[in-house]
């Protein structure tokens, strides 16, 4: 029976969700073709059929991934009326706490960073960390504007927390003895906003 183009995007989706699983759990030195075939129960040539080999694989791969965890859509989806802080501390929740997806990237990041033929896989990798930074940037120059904060940057709030962010991923990685607890993940985003929310919450609580 002649595939039709449904099952064989189907196909194509059941192969990047085994591929993911070899490369995450594996690694891209230690993942084969076989394996990914043997992980997803289809053949070589099926994978072959769809991807020319295992780089094209591995690309398709990280762009499956950022359709499934990309921060920067994630964050632009939370109710515009959500307060600075609450969505701010949503957001780090989700990327600091076990998200496969977002570990993978990081560990692509790493793998791909200084190979010539993953620079279009690097190249998406860091626009969508340029989403979520250019979200925090404009997040915090909402609350600048409505507040009347003169004198204040975005670029700087959106730079310390894009840097709070990256320093906890590490930390988490390299399981260095600091907590990344819920309350601690809020301590640190409020000290890094504090100018812009703390007469906001004053007022509120009068």
């Amino acid at each position: 029976m002649r595939k039709t183009k449904e099952d064989t995007q189907i196909t194509k989706d059941q192969i990047l969700r085994g591929s993911f699983e070899c490369f995450a759990n594996r690694g891209y030195d230690w993942t084969t073709i076989e394996r990914v075939a043997k992980q997803v129960g289809v053949s070589r040539g099926t994978i072959y059929w769809h991807f020319s080999d295992k780089k094209a694989l591995y690309r398709a791969t990280v762009d499956y991934v950022i359709a499934h965890a990309d921060m920067g859509v994630y964050a632009r989806q939370l109710p515009q009326t959500m307060p600075l802080e609450t969505c701010l501390v949503d957001i780090f929740h989700l990327i600091i706490r076990d998200n496969k997806y977002v570990d993978f990237e990081y560990k692509a990041i790493a793998f791909a960073s200084d190979k010539e033929e993953f620079q279009d896989t690097i190249d998406n990798l860091v626009d969508m960390k340029r989403r979520l930074y250019d979200f925090f940037w404009e997040k915090c120059d909402q609350q600048i504007t409505a507040r009347h904060l003169t004198g204040e940057n975005p670029s700087f709030y959106a730079d310390a927390l894009f840097l709070l962010l990256e320093g906890m991923f590490m930390t988490k990685n390299l399981n260095l003895p600091i907590s990344l607890s819920g309350d601690w993940i809020q301590k640190h985003v409020h000290a890094t906003i504090a100018p812009l929310v703390e007469e906001q919450e004053q007022a509120a609580t009068e």
